[in-house]
């Protein structure tokens, strides 16, 4: 290479020099270096030990995959493009450049795109007079394309020595069958993008390496590796961004991991990892940290740098281990323990996602009913638009002094298989970690233009209709194309559409966020401010966007009567709207005196309970054909004691009895799931009434097994819900008929009999798990353990 540079640049000088300067030279002279090293495929680089500077060539970036805008020139960021199981030696060569030692090796590097190069770097030390290095030379030549003629000719050979007496062509032909054979199943083993094991090639792994555990009784782990961020990546900058973070994230994984560990890509946002070689949950714990470490560091994506979080759900297996299964569950020890394993440890991934970002968590078999149901909710909320299962319904928003239906709260309800009819609170948070929120918004504002132009073309009065948009949703690259999209779809005025975002989307998104939402305005579309009142920063929002309705929180709205402060505050709320021309809805109308105190002090519009509850389509259109809502009379809602159907009698404790809750059945479906703390108001042989803060759907039709302590006697009884009541502290009562036989009631009765025998003695009888908290106090105590 020197060689060539000398005889070029003598040239250069002979013949150009006359009419050009110095500089014009110089730079004609490093673009033919360039070119030369481009043909022969060899890169160079150079580092000055006295200066610690790097010089690295065009050619050295290319082969990389990377440019010199993207790579900060030193060893560690280098180390990142080598393979990982080419790392180790690597390392081991380059320690002693800065002694001079040379070195010679062939290895392999991996583009950002995934692209596997072999290379072949050769170095050269330079000394002053001291025979000191100062400075070390190197070549990085890209010989991919001979290293897969030889494994081409070494194929050839091997097949031509195996099978002299075929023929050529029989051979050939052999040789593109096996080639095609291997490819199919590398495609059916590997993820085509990475290049690592799939889910199935996973759980094959997996099968086989607790196979080893029983044998050599040790342990291993199984780590489900969650990741945020590729869906905005993909939503902002394209798939294939996404693509090259998912990337980077693999090589950095392979390399700390090893070849004893078996990384595989699990899903799209998952890794799937099976942790060996380690004899203590201590040890695991100890490579969770250092994985959350090895995360800390940004990834760069083209000129982009990107904060990755991730979360990890850890399961332990050793050969004392036994999964549940059912008694009719036919599978084969190893697949119920492999799947069991899988499953706990995407459980454990769901509670330290609870417990929030860069966490992790090992698998208990302590497990709640409630998180049982996230877990249920997470894994089943991918495919619910599939299954048609999501549902929009209506709260009407009702002009106060005339009770004009003048707008909708569009609401989304999701009618679970298992658990009814799941509220927003449950399942929203959790479409937002998984960037299902985007499919889920595009799906909502489709119902909802659906059912706009259907009133229109009934005849119903013109209202507007309200929409909440998460700030995920913003991250989106063509969010605005998309709803002006449905919207021309649709073939509607964008004028109807109010869009509801949050105090903080508006203040803590950055200028792509604003500019979406100005365009959008531009359209017509009107933006509302939610839960005004809670906090007087959201009025900074005012001078950000033109903002059309104000929403005073349902919450301030609860205490307006109360409170005299809150009172003054809502009153200049309403003196504020008017005079800037911007609508206010109060939200959470629940009775007629706030009704009036808000009337009183001329608020615009309301929307609650007073008015209506959230009603599915049909029977909001019913209220809409009128046009108008009016608040619920007092005396309309008259109290009906529920009707005494019992055929046994019942002991109503002076405290609550603690009980543990277990879902036995949902339907003919076995669970055997929960560990969940509930309290009993009072049981008798025939069944008990309990309050939880879990709320069980009457119609899916549960089994439930109730323990508890009385007398120093554990009771344990089956039995379903045959009716539900909500609690003002937002709690569920539940009435439970039993499903025992009678020698089972015939022993609880004896139990019950005595007890109520102490009882007519003493009223305050407490032999038994009784707690003297109040349900909100009992059951926030546990949600903090």
């Amino acid at each position: 290479m020197a060689f060539m540079g000398e005889n070029l640049f003598n040239k250069i000088k002979g013949k150009v020099l006359v009419k050009a300067d110095w500089e014009k030279s110089f730079q004609l002279l490093k673009e033919n270096q360039n070119y030369v090293q481009h043909l022969a495929k060899i890169g160079s680089w150079t580092h000055d030990l006295k200066e610690d500077y790097v010089y690295i060539s065009d050619e050295a970036y290319h082969i990389l995959g990377t440019t010199y805008q993207e790579f900060h020139a030193n060893l560690e960021n280098y180390y990142y493009y080598v393979h990982p199981e080419d790392l180790k030696r690597v390392k081991t060569a380059s320690k002693g450049l800065t002694e001079g030692k040379e070195y010679d090796l062939e290895y392999r590097v991996v583009t950002k795109e995934g692209n596997i190069r072999f290379v072949h770097e050769k170095t050269k030390a330079l000394y002053d007079e001291k025979n000191q290095p100062i400075k070390m030379i190197g070549i990085l030549e890209d010989i991919t394309n001979e290293k897969i003629q030889d494994e081409n000719l070494k194929a050839r050979e091997e097949k031509y020595n195996h099978g002299r007496q075929k023929s050529h062509n029989t051979a050939e032909k052999k040789s593109i069958k096996k080639a095609v054979e291997m490819k199919i199943n590398d495609s059916a083993t590997h993820d085509e993008m990475t290049g690592l094991p799939n889910r199935a090639y996973f759980k094959q792994e997996l099968s086989a390496s607790c196979q080893t555990v029983r044998e050599n009784d040790s342990l291993l782990a199984v780590i489900m590796l969650d990741f945020d961020g590729l869906k905005y990546i993909n939503a902002a900058l394209g798939f294939k961004s996404g693509e090259q973070m998912i990337i980077q994230m693999m090589i950095r994984l392979k390399a700390f991991l090893g070849n004893e560990n078996f990384i595989s890509r699990y899903s799209e946002d998952q890794f799937g990892i099976i942790a060996r070689n380690s004899n203590s949950q201590e040890d695991y714990e100890d490579m969770a940290k250092s994985i959350v470490d090895l995360f800390s560091r940004a990834f760069k994506v083209d000129i982009y740098e990107f904060d990755v979080t991730i979360n990890m759900g850890i399961s332990i297996f050793s050969k004392h281990y036994q999964a549940y299964s059912k008694p009719e569950d036919e599978r084969t020890d190893e697949e119920k323990d492999r799947e069991s394993l899988i499953k706990h440890a995407n459980i454990a991934l769901l509670w330290a996602k609870k417990d929030g970002k860069n966490c992790y968590q090992f698998y208990s078999s302590d497990i709640s009913i409630q998180n049982y149901k996230q877990f249920e909710l997470r894994t089943d909320l991918r495919k619910a638009i599939e299954k048609k299962q999501f549902e929009v319904y209506y709260q009407p928003v009702v002009k106060l002094k005339t009770t004009e239906i003048i707008a909708a709260e569009a609401l989304i309800r999701w009618n679970h298989p298992n658990w009814g009819l799941v509220s927003p609170g449950e399942f929203i948070y959790l479409a937002e970690e998984t960037g299902v929120i985007i499919e889920m918004g595009k799906w909502m504002l489709r119902e909802v233009c659906r059912h706009h132009k259907k009133w229109l073309k009934n005849g119903f009065s013109e209202i507007s209709v309200t929409l909440n948009f998460s700030g995920i949703q913003f991250y989106e690259k063509n969010f605005v194309e998309n709803i002006k999209s449905i919207l021309d779809e649709f073939e509607l005025d964008p004028k109807f559409l109010i869009m509801e975002l949050s105090e903080r989307l508006l203040t803590e998104e950055g200028d792509k966020t604003i500019h979406d939402i100005q365009r959008l305005e531009s359209y017509g579309i009107k933006v509302a401010l939610d839960d005004v009142g809670t906090g007087f920063a959201s009025l900074v929002c005012l001078n950000t966007v033109r903002i059309d309705v104000l929403k005073m929180d349902g919450a301030f709205i609860k205490n307006i009567l109360t409170d005299k402060t809150t009172a003054i505050i809502a009153q200049t709320i309403v003196n504020l709207a008017r005079d800037l021309k911007i609508k206010l809805v109060a939200v959470g109308i629940e009775n007629w005196e706030q009704l009036s105190f808000l009337r009183e002090i001329n608020c615009y519009a309301g929307q609650g309970y007073l008015y209506s509850r959230p009603l599915p389509l049909e029977a909001f259109e019913k209220i809409l054909k009128k046009g108008k809502c009016k608040p619920t009379l007092i005396n309309n809602t008259v109290f009906k004691p529920r009707a005494e159907r019992r055929e046994f009698f019942r002991l109503a404790f002076h405290q609550l009895l603690k009980a543990d809750l277990m879902i036995l059945k949902i339907k003919d479906k076995n669970m055997n799931v929960g560990n969940t703390k509930i309290l009993i108001k009072n049981i008798g042989p025939g069944g008990l009434c309990f309050i939880s803060n879990i709320k069980f759907p009457l119609e899916r039709e549960f089994t439930l097994q109730f323990r508890t302590t009385l007398l120093g006697v554990d009771i344990k009884a089956y039995g379903s819900p045959v009716w539900i009541d909500e609690t003002e502290d937002g709690f569920y009562e539940y009435g439970i008929k039993f499903s025992i036989d009678e020698n089972e009631r015939e022993e609880l009765m004896k139990t019950l009999y005595a007890i109520q025998i102490k009882m007519k003695k003493n009223i305050l009888f407490e032999d038994g798990n009784f707690t003297s908290d109040i349900p909100f106090v009992y059951f926030k105590s546990m949600t903090a353990r």
